[in-house]
């Protein structure tokens, strides 16, 4: 049996070792577009609190195990399966990795006309909705994204008023009752 390494091109190797999800800004821009879509953040008004929320979220939209397990999990429920506790502490850390990506991607989009930010001075962060409506309606309802907008539904179930919790609230709800240990607030 020939070894890949000899089957395989050494710039198409390359190119796949190279591939991280969180440094992807085409996987974190259409998660990201389609969660603020699926939050309802289309208006000033229903922003979606806290851009930094989007790093967070973006594992539960894209993966069905974890959009299942908090769907099937109480809301303090810390005798989760070690499988399922590492999996949540993966998402944490890979969201902890993501948050200057999404910072950055946020204002590229922004630059682009997709999103507007808002400072809100009273809590000290930086609010984001989505500003093209022509957007929705031809790529977001896409149904290339059925399976996105169905977890985000999910997850609109199982946490309630995603769009408008705080960043710590979202930490606790997500990893923290689930026995996860987090360092930011």
């Amino acid at each position: 049996m020939p070894d890949i390494a000899e089957s395989t091109p050494p710039t198409t190797a390359r190119k796949r070792l190279m591939f991280l999800t969180q440094e992807d800004f085409y996987f974190l821009t259409y998660n990201s577009l389609i969660l603020l879509s699926g939050l309802g953040s289309t208006t000033k008004n229903k922003s979606l609190k806290d851009m930094r929320k989007l790093a967070f979220l973006i594992d539960f939209v894209s993966s069905p195990y974890l959009t299942a397990l908090m769907s099937k999990s109480t809301q303090d429920d810390t005798n989760l399966p070690e499988q399922d506790k590492a999996a949540l502490a993966s998402a944490y850390a890979r969201a902890k990795d993501r948050l200057p990506f999404v910072n950055r991607l946020v204002y590229a989009l922004e630059k682009r006309s997709l999103v507007s930010t808002q400072q809100d001075l009273e809590t000290k962060t930086v609010n984001v909705f989505l500003q093209s409506t022509d957007l929705s309606e031809t790529f977001i309802n896409s149904e290339l994204f059925e399976f996105e907008r169905k977890n985000i539904q999910e997850l609109l179930v199982t946490i309630p008023r995603v769009r408008t919790l705080s960043l710590s609230t979202l930490l606790e709800r997500l990893f923290r009752n689930h026995g996860v240990v987090t360092w930011l607030d």
